[in-house]
Order: C-alpha cells, then structure tokens, then sequence
C-alpha cells in the first residue's frame, strides 16, 4: 500500500486589512491616551499621569505586535480539497 502525498493547499498572509487596522488602533492608544491625559489630566498626581501614560505607550505597542502577527499568520485562502480530506473518518 502506498502512502499518499499530502499537501495542505493553505496559503498564509491573507490578514492585511485586519494587521493594518489593528496598527492603527495601537498607534491610537499610544497616541491618544497620553494626549487626552496630558491635556484634561491635572487632578490625577504626577505619578498617577506618568504611569497610566508609560501603560498605555505599552499596551498600544502590544496590541500593534500582536495584530501585526496574526496578520501573517492568518491564512488566506483553504482549498476545499484540503477541507475534504480533513472531514473524512480516519480508517
């Protein structure tokens, strides 16, 4: 019995839209955080604004790397043939 070759008919790279979206949202937050705590923040103390600034530098940061991975990792298309053989009963 020969073994059949099996190839997965999955290409990756296809989140583009959504890696570039989620750039813009961590550059958002990085961003406008700070601004907005800058600008209407003065009751906070000076380590309070510090430290929610530092952390929304950080977060923003993330949620860019974070979007920028599954954005190449998210696969573009699936063949249904590759679809088909993972459905069938294993024998």
């Amino acid at each position: 019995m020969a073994k059949e070759s099996y190839t997965p008919d999955v290409k990756f790279g296809g989140g583009g839209t959504a890696s570039v979206a989620g750039v813009f949202g961590g550059v958002g937050i990085s961003v406008g955080v700070p601004l907005v705590l800058l600008v209407y923040g003065q009751v906070l103390g000076q380590g309070i604004q510090v430290m929610l600034v530092i952390t929304a530098v950080i977060g923003g940061i993330v949620i860019s790397l974070i979007a920028t991975f599954f954005g190449m990792v998210m696969p573009s298309s699936v063949h249904e043939q590759w679809k088909e053989k993972e459905n069938q009963p294993k024998q």
